[in-house]
């Protein structure tokens, strides 16, 4: 079995593929448009953390992404957080978003 620690970061990158900025500003429709997965990206200043594995499964306790949208959010105090202990879903596609809401 696959076992193990270790940590991972990258400095002044961009994830691929989603926007948060929009989504952050128009979350009515934020996954409503699948061809802007190609187009959109989220720029970032620091991403890492640290990680065990066990057994193969790979888990991650402090995940840090920091990026300007963050930060003017947190300056202008409009960004709040709750910890959500429950079932999880990747709505990723607008098909998975459909089937979530018209189970």
């Amino acid at each position: 079995a696959l076992n193990g620690k270790g940590s991972i970061q990258f400095l002044n990158g961009a994830v691929r593929g989603i926007n948060i900025g929009a989504m952050v500003r128009n979350i009515s429709s934020a996954f409503l448009d699948s061809s802007a997965r190609e187009t959109q990206k989220t720029d970032f200043a620091e991403l890492g953390g640290t990680f065990t594995i066990d057994r193969g499964i790979l888990v991650n306790n402090d995940l840090l992404l920091k990026s300007p949208l963050l930060r003017l959010a947190a300056q202008q105090h409009r960004l709040t957080a709750q910890l959500y202990t429950g079932p999880w879903t990747d709505v990723g596609t607008p098909e998975r978003l459909a089937q979530l809401q018209n189970p």
